[in-house]
């Protein structure tokens, strides 16, 4: 998932942290992940927090379609000699779902 910053203005409860947020001498607040609150808000307006990282929901679906297709495609080239051993096809999906989990 796609990450894009946003003014603590824009922020709203309900969104998730795309990256940590961090204070002024580097100690982090909050960790990448964390769903906003609107407490948490509260308190990182009062640390003095202007902008935030978040997860952007309205990435191109389209975009990520076509990367993890060609993630399947390059796999199954690799795999092409595998035939029907049982063994492949786990390390296969295994493999496969690490990548379409990890992509950048």
């Amino acid at each position: 998932m796609k990450n894009r910053t946003i003014d603590m203005d824009d922020a709203s409860a309900g969104m998730t942290l795309g990256a940590p947020v961090a204070d002024g001498r580097g100690g982090v607040l909050l960790p990448k992940g964390a769903a906003l609150t609107d407490s948490l808000l509260t308190a990182l307006r009062r640390r003095g927090i202007e902008q935030l990282q978040v997860e952007d929901d309205s990435a191109d679906s389209a975009e990520d379609a076509a990367a993890a297709e060609r993630i399947r495609a390059r796999l199954a080239l690799v795999f092409r000699h595998a035939g029907d051993d049982p063994l492949a096809a786990q390390l296969l999906q295994a493999i496969t779902e690490f990548r379409l989990e990890h992509r950048p």
